[in-house]
């Protein structure tokens, strides 16, 4: 062993207890779970905190946390369902995206997830290309909402620089579910395969997305058993070309969902402010006043006689001022502006956008062009295709109702203002003459806001209520108190009165009674349901070894991985409660062994190894050593921590050559394999004891945690290139 390989860059005392720490695979950042529920981003040349991201409630625990391939968004898997994964953006600390129990279906709290990028070869997936979905040649791109503390995520936020990847995760029931860009489930493998007793302790997934392994750990008739369960998923990833198309499509629709949502909320803040400013006062005033009839009629009054009675001269005295009216004016205005043209413009396209995407999926829902592949219910498609053409209607419903709510707001306060100058007998300018058309658009508004009273309102006992706002009804999560009145639409009457054009699937259905507000959840809601359902399921593995082991924990310390190298996947399991004095080793190949005898076999070899000889310069004997943590570090490398009475050493393990060479290695009697000689890197980590450890090969990094899990050394595992470390090109927010 080459001693004092390693060089230690930082040491720190944290103020939290570390639960799962996580090296970044592009910088030289660590994401460490405190068990406060807080992530934490540490630097690695100097320890020094990047950022702190707190929990959903204060009540949320980490259960597990990974990164995006290219290092630019963690995965934080919380331990209940309603919180699920956030997807924190690394630079600014900030959620882009959930798979949570509303807005993906997730049934159950995950506990461990993996992230695995598509790396083999296939020539007819297409990389990142849209191919024939190249929406872009006819959709417009959707303005930005340029309003403060409003947070919108891009789609190519989501996709990433990448290839193709999966998000894979598994829940407390252990259920395993692969997300096609940790956005869409390509693929569920079910827990009817693993009994009750059965926990699964680790997942790796192939990088050329053909089968995945699973560690299983169960306790049976008082004796532990270990197991190795095979999935072939090539059905699922056979084209992938289209499984790229189909979680780009449910990422788009996802993204648009939350843009429009968005929209409404920006919409509804800007009405809601004018519709508390203009009844208020009314309210206020008519509470304590005993008046026969309803305010209308006094307006209505005053409008035809022109002169206010009594009590409308003493309201408008005492509650309003000419330069409130102005003001209330100035605002309506605004206000209606603002949201017309959020309507004509954002809410529009994003709805278009919709509409469009939905008929794409309905062309991925015709298995004769998809090779009987059923990923979508075409009736179900049909449907949510009804909903967004009614979504679309009422937005140009609504459209319409602002035009004339706004057209007869501004008469209304004209002719109020003209009114005020009357009471305080001021000279009323030429400017102030109404046409009668404008008379006609005021006495409208008194009709339809005064004096007829919805009967809705008037059985929760508001007779005094007034309706002065006919859009704000349309951002309500309930039914319309004012619904229009399209009797008279010739169109409507005549596709109504012809039978083949009212179930007619091309003509839109309108809905004269929903919101806006009511639709959009509605249509969000079905597209959810349609594009959370993974379209395959694997109910049936295809391997599984098992073998016995004395392992005390629950679960057994393991790390898996894949190398590419010799296309096998690499097990190390500790045998017993740390720290241990065995490894069980085990190497899986990918490929299918199909004799008579098994059919569906994966060639498999395990043995059992132990650390006995190995001679340090502390004292200059040897020493046999325990372990005290392993993690992966590269394809054929393993890091582990190995302790005994008199030091704590920090080493890296060379698997590959143990297979290739175990017949030559000295056994015990029991058949063990003292691996020392395999020990290839190491150094010396006295007086420090540490209990956990997260290495990354491909930042050649290490980080090592003490016995209070919260003392923090890092190593740089290469000495060569200590330089490397600092990484100067990374820009992120405090």
């Amino acid at each position: 062993m080459q001693e004092n390989a390693f060089l230690s860059v930082e040491e720190k005392q944290v103020k939290c207890r570390i639960k799962h720490m996580c090296w970044s695979p592009k910088r030289d950042l660590i994401a460490m779970a405190a068990d406060t529920g807080e992530l934490l981003l540490y630097r690695l040349s100097s320890l020094e905190r990047v950022w702190s991201f707190p929990p959903p409630d204060k009540q949320n625990r980490i259960s597990a946390i990974c990164w995006r391939p290219d290092g630019s968004v963690i995965a934080v898997a919380y331990n209940c369902k309603e919180n699920g994964i956030a997807f924190v953006y690394m630079e600014k600390a900030q959620v882009l995206w959930t798979l949570t129990e509303e807005n993906s279906l997730l049934e159950n709290a995950v506990t461990s997830i993996k992230w695995v990028e598509y790396n083999g070869k296939n020539d007819d997936y297409k990389g990142n290309q849209f191919s024939s979905l190249s929406f872009k040649d006819y959709l417009p791109e959707l303005p930005k909402l340029q309003f403060k503390d409003l947070k919108t995520t891009e789609v190519k936020s989501i996709l990433g620089d990448l290839r193709f990847h999966i998000l894979v995760t598994c829940d407390k029931l252990q259920t395993i579910t692969l997300y096609a860009y940790g956005v869409f489930p390509l693929m569920k493998i079910p827990s009817s395969d693993i009994t009750r007793e059965e926990i699964v302790v680790n997942m790796t997934l192939s990088p050329d997305l053909s089968s995945i392994t699973c560690l299983v750990a169960s306790t049976r008739k008082e004796q532990k058993y270990c197991d190795l369960l095979v999935y072939d998923i090539s059905e699922a990833t056979s084209d992938l070309t289209l499984c790229d198309q189909v979680a780009k499509k449910a990422c788009h629709l996802n993204m648009i969902l939350l843009y429009i949502q968005s929209v409404i909320d920006l919409m509804n803040e800007s009405c809601e402010s004018v519709v508390q400013e203009m009844e208020s006062k009314l309210t206020n005033y008519l509470l304590n006043k005993n008046i026969s009839g309803t305010i209308g009629d006094e307006f209505m009054h005053m409008l035809m006689w022109g002169k206010p009675s009594d009590v409308l001269e003493d309201l408008l005295t005492n509650c309003m001022s000419k330069k409130g009216v102005m003001k209330l004016g100035t605002l309506v205005e605004a206000s209606y502006t603002s949201i017309q043209q959020l309507l004509l413009v954002n809410f529009q396209l994003a709805a278009d956008a919709i509409y469009y995407h939905l008929h794409e999926i309905k062309g991925m829902s015709n298995m004769d062009v998809l090779g009987y592949i059923k990923l979508f219910d075409s009736e179900t498609v049909d449907d949510i295709i009804k909903c967004a053409g009614s979504f679309i209607l009422k937005a140009s419903e609504m459209q319409q109702v602002i035009g004339r709510s706004l057209k007869n707001f501004k008469a209304f306060f004209r002719w109020l203002y003209a009114t005020f100058s009357k009471i305080q007998r001021e000279a009323v300018d030429n400017d102030s003459l109404m046409s009668m058309k404008e008379l006609e658009f005021v006495a409208d508004f008194i009709v339809e806001s005064f004096i007829h009273e919805h009967e809705q309102l008037k059985v929760s006992g508001k007779e005094r209520h007034f309706n002065l706002d006919k859009v704000y009804q349309y951002l309500q999560d309930a039914p319309l108190t004012a619904p229009q009145n399209l009797d008279k639409n010739e169109w409507f009457s005549f596709v109504d009165s012809v039978p083949s054009l009212a179930q007619n699937p091309l003509i839109l259905k309108r809905r004269p009674d929903a919101s806006l507000c009511q639709l959009y959840k509605e249509l969000r809601s079905k597209i959810r349901v349609l594009l959370n359902r993974s379209f395959l399921t694997k109910r049936q593995r295809l391997h599984r070894s098992r073998w016995v082991t004395s392992c005390l924990s629950s679960p057994p310390h393991s790390c898996q991985w894949f190398d590419e190298t010799d296309q096998s996947f690499y097990t190390l399991i500790c045998t017993s409660a740390l720290p241990c004095k065995e490894l069980s080793l085990v190497k899986l190949g990918n490929k299918l062994e199909k004799t008579k005898e098994t059919p569906n076999h994966w060639a498999s070899e395990r043995v059992s190894i132990r650390f006995d000889n190995i001679t340090t310069s502390c004292g200059g004997k040897t020493c046999q050593y325990l372990v005290q943590g392993i993690d992966y570090y590269k394809e054929d490398t393993a890091t582990l921590l190995l302790k005994s009475q008199s030091s704590t050493l920090l080493v890296q393990l060379s698997v590959r050559p143990i297979f290739e060479n175990q017949h030559l290695i000295k056994k015990d009697e029991d058949g063990v394999l003292d691996v020392s000689e395999y020990v290839t890197h190491g150094c010396v980590m006295d007086p420090m004891v540490p209990v956990k450890i997260a290495s990354s090969g491909t930042r050649k990094v290490c980080c090592v945690l003490g016995t209070d899990l919260r003392h923090i050394k890092a190593y740089v595992m290469d000495q060569d290139e200590e330089d490397d470390y600092v990484d100067e090109n990374l820009d992120v927010s405090a």
